[in-house]
């Protein structure tokens, strides 16, 4: 199985409608601390998550699939 791998939102959007992670770079404006986040992806951006208030105004790059939770025993 191969880990999922951080994708250039650029290069690529996700397909589907689902909660991916996200990928916030540092800035000034929001603490100088790069974030990573899960988001849905909604038609043509990613919405909600813990930072949801201000990802209006914050600028993602990368995304990436959920990896898969862990088997129960």
């Amino acid at each position: 199985m191969s880990e999922p791998k951080w994708i250039p939102i650029e290069q690529q959007e996700p397909q589907e409608s689902d909660y991916y992670l996200v990928f916030f770079p540092a800035s000034e404006e929001f603490g100088n601390e790069d974030i990573i986040d899960i988001c849905f992806w909604w038609y043509d951006s990613f919405v909600g998550g813990g930072i949801s208030y201000e990802e209006s105004k914050m600028k993602y790059t990368h995304w990436m699939p959920l990896p898969e939770p862990p088997k129960g025993e």
